[in-house]
């Protein structure tokens, strides 16, 4: 499952201007930060906790900033794989 990392992603900008700023803050390389925000690996709880820390994240907040699923993919997926343009399809030919 993939999250939505973009309130996450927007706090970090405005608290610390920068992704590399706030890797640095939380004692990450700034290339695993990326990699988490995309979704290629996972949060662990103690990152987590750095995080909401640095951030200023309230308690009740931090499902909005890490658990949110990413839902938008999952819709554009079914209409790239389902939907066929009516101009590529050509009717099969007969031979005699």
């Amino acid at each position: 499952m993939e999250f939505d990392y973009s309130e996450l992603s927007g706090r970090i900008t405005t608290k610390f201007k920068t992704r590399k700023r706030f890797a640095r803050a939380a004692d990450m390389p700034a290339s695993s930060l990326s990699m988490k925000l995309n979704n290629k690996t996972p949060w662990t709880s103690p990152e987590i906790y750095t995080a909401i820390h640095l951030l200023e994240i309230p308690p009740d907040k931090l499902g909005t900033y890490f658990f949110t699923p990413k839902v938008f993919s999952i819709i554009s997926l079914s209409i790239h794989c389902c939907t066929v343009p009516s101009n590529t399809i050509e009717p099969p030919s007969i031979t005699a």
